[in-house]
Parts: structure tokens; C-alpha cells; sequence
């Protein structure tokens, strides 16, 4: 018989939230599943789920600033990437040209 519960773990060692269908002294196998935390964000689950998957590497998640550039960066790098033509214009001639 299978049966899946909850537990929480307390000075070593495991309680269940519920009773559990079992006689005493029952020799069991467990597969323990970290339930996320209430203070867990969406981003953080999914970046756990595709760790868990072997999908990306785990690493913790640290947000990005809230502007990742300053306001003097950017208007250099604007200098430096504004050559030429727009690129909506480009796109535009490509199919005229076509």
C-alpha cells in the first residue's frame, strides 16, 4: 500500500500532520519532498523544479537591480550602437528589395 503525507521535521526527526494507516513497528521507505515556504516566490519554485529536473544548474536567486544600468551607461552605449539606419528601416528595404 502506498501513501503519500505530510510531515514536519523537528529536532530530527519526522511528524506527521496526520495519522498514519500503519501497525506498530512498521518498517517503511520514505522519499522525502521539500514542501515550499509561504516567504518562497514563484521564481524561486520554478528555478528549483527545473534544478531538481536537471534542466539548469541550482544557483541561488538573486534578483537584479532595480536599473541594471545607470542612466549615463546607457546613453553611451545609445552612442555607441546608433550607426546607421534603424533597424525597422533596414527590415523595411529587405522587402521592398525582395
Amino acid at each position: 500500500m502506498s501513501q503519500t503525507i505530510t510531515a514536519i521535521y523537528a529536532d530530527g526527526v519526522l511528524h506527521p500532520l496526520a495519522p498514519l494507516d500503519l501497525p506498530e513497528q512498521t518498517e517503511i521507505e520514505l522519499e522525502v519532498l521539500r514542501v515550499g515556504t509561504h516567504e518562497e516566490d514563484e521564481r524561486s519554485r520554478v528555478l528549483r523544479a527545473l534544478a531538481d529536473a536537471g534542466v539548469i544548474i541550482n544557483k541561488p536567486y538573486e534578483p537584479l537591480p532595480s536599473s541594471p544600468i545607470s542612466d549615463e551607461e546607457r546613453e553611451r552605449l545609445g552612442r555607441i550602437f546608433a550607426v546607421g539606419k534603424p533597424l525597422s528601416e533596414i527590415i523595411i528595404e529587405e522587402r521592398e528589395e525582395r
